[in-house]
């Protein structure tokens, strides 16, 4: 009611304008004129309502006079933006099948300051309020300050108001965002028109200290091995990749030669306990200790070297790893679908996972070894826990270049998600500086592409599965802030449509830890 009364002046002066009349006016209601100028709006009101024009909004402010993500025509799909030089309308939105098993995954390659993590973030609620968990891995971190609306950074540090306020007058959208603190409450239909109660709670996983006193932040702290399912027809190789991964992070690859000791442990012990889906240092040293009371003087060397080496990335990064079954954080904490049969039939959850504080740069063992690992378990809960609904996930790699695996690690397990993730119903998009910064293999799975401010060459191969000619090539150069091409089987023909993307209308990439803390805390009276 709060949000009808507040808005309906506002749509009763434009329909004014149009030449149109309200169907109602309630008396008692003020009449707001609406701003022509981004100089003339006004700062939040308490509510945190700002008054702007938009034609499209999220779910919980539906008052049935505009264009809602994920529902009517944007039903099952993800809305990325309106063509450029085009009306907004219903004929210009550009749009993919969220639902579709043959349109799995999603390609971006663009440069930094061309809107990417705010699309990104738009697409991510789009797509949790329509019931789709997602998890999204943040090197940067980009996402940790989505906790908060963009309308009440733009009250606390009014230098971003001009700019923020401008683009989301270009996108038609509405600034509300939501107190992501809270759970957010929404309504759901399903295939019969029946509505259910639905609820998104943000969940942030990160190793800042800065960040520990966020009251929906904690520590996602890992088990030293996630183990592949034994009816995987490949599992003994997944073992061996497995093993192969983290002896690579050893101090000094002092174990490089001890992969296949591990290896064997791991098939061992998994054998053994069937319902273990990972193993922890103890157990790992536990195998180790059995193994050496049948090995011979050299074997037994080497498992001595092992062990050595392992306490000592142990103890490095003891921060990343769980050293006891409890500590370990249980996927269905972090992952939350209603559809899932033993869930609450009620919550989706987005995850945030900042890595910031691992090794950021280019195929650092250690950043590879721990995505590879949630990865890991990711894909182990998904499998175990499938609905019928063809889409169980949505997972953002952010930055993939960082942490993905080069061609010769053909069981990491962020590439086992890319790979077989779509047959489970898991839906990635990758984001990336160029397409050569992802393995090729990997590549093969994108069915869109969001193109901005990239050199033509280094996308010239993805574009051409799509678009036979040249004419997508000066739709490229005219991308930038907000701009973008989206290139799939459907807009192929075209040459791709340049697109005017859209925003969150959460706080992205603009605040520091320190700074989201100290946003959240509450005003004293």
């Amino acid at each position: 009611r709060v949000i009808k009364s507040y808005q309906q002046p506002l749509i009763d002066e434009l329909l004014k304008m149009e030449g149109s009349k309200p169907e109602v006016t309630p008396p008692e209601m003020p009449q707001i004129k609406p701003p022509a100028k981004i100089e003339e709006i006004s700062e939040p009101q308490k509510s945190e309502l700002a008054p702007l024009p938009f034609e499209i909004t999220f779910p919980p402010y539906d008052d049935g006079k505009k264009l809602v993500f994920g529902r009517g025509v944007l039903k099952d799909k993800i809305a990325w933006g309106f063509e450029d030089g085009k009306p907004f309308s219903v004929e210009t939105l550009v749009t993919s099948d969220l639902y579709d098993i043959n349109q799995p995954h999603v390609g971006s390659f663009q440069q930094t300051r061309t809107g990417k993590s705010t699309l990104a973030s738009c697409v991510v609620l789009q797509a949790a309020f329509q019931g789709i968990p997602v998890v999204v891995i943040d090197p940067k971190p980009d996402y940790v300050s989505s906790l908060i609306p963009v309308i009440k950074t733009v009250s606390i540090y009014p230098d971003h108001k001009e700019p923020i306020e401008k683009r989301f007058i270009e996108a038609k959208q509405d600034i509300r965002g939501f107190d992501f603190t809270k759970r957010v409450e929404f309504e759901q239909a399903d295939k019969n028109g029946k509505k259910s109660k639905r609820n998104v709670r943000f969940q942030l996983y990160s190793f800042d200290k800065d960040l520990r006193d966020l009251p929906n932040c904690s520590v996602l702290k890992l088990p030293l091995l996630v183990l592949p399912p034994t009816d995987d027809v490949d599992f003994e190789d997944q073992c061996n990749a497995a093993a192969t991964s983290l002896v690579n992070c050893l101090p000094l690859r002092r174990g490089k030669a001890l992969n296949t000791l591990l290896a064997s442990i791991m098939k061992k012990f998994k054998k053994e306990n069937p319902a273990r889906e990972f193993m922890l240092k103890k157990d790992i040293e536990h195998e180790l200790e059995l193994k050496s009371m049948e090995a011979d003087k050299e074997d037994a060397k080497r498992i001595r070297a092992f062990k050595d080496a392992l306490d000592d990335y142990y103890t490095q990064n003891s921060y990343l790893f769980a050293s006891t079954e409890t500590e370990i954080l249980k996927m269905d904490t972090m992952v939350q679908n209603p559809d899932f049969e033993d869930g609450d039939k009620q919550t989706v959850i987005i995850s945030v996972i900042d890595v910031s504080a691992l090794p950021q740069e280019k195929n650092n063992p250690v950043m590879l070894n721990y995505v590879s690992q949630v990865c890991g378990q990711l894909y182990n809960f998904v499998k175990r826990k499938r609905s019928e609904k063809p889409i169980q996930m949505f997972i953002v790699f952010d930055e993939a270049q960082n942490y993905l695996p080069d061609p010769s690690d053909q069981y990491n397990y962020a590439r086992v998600v890319i790979n077989r993730g779509a047959s489970l119903g898991i839906k990635a998009w990758l984001m990336a500086q160029s397409p050569q910064a992802v393995e090729k293999e990997a590549r093969k799975q994108f069915t869109a592409l969001v193109l901005s401010k990239v050199n033509e060459a280094s996308v010239r191969d993805e574009v051409s599965k799509y678009v036979q000619s040249d004419s997508w090539t000066d739709k490229l150069k005219q991308t930038g802030l907000g701009k973008a091409l989206i290139v799939s089987s459907g807009t192929g023909k075209e040459g791709g449509k340049l697109t005017i993307v859209f925003t969150t209308p959460q706080t992205v990439n603009i605040l520091s830890p320190k700074q989201i803390v100290k946003a959240l805390k509450p005003v004293p009276d």
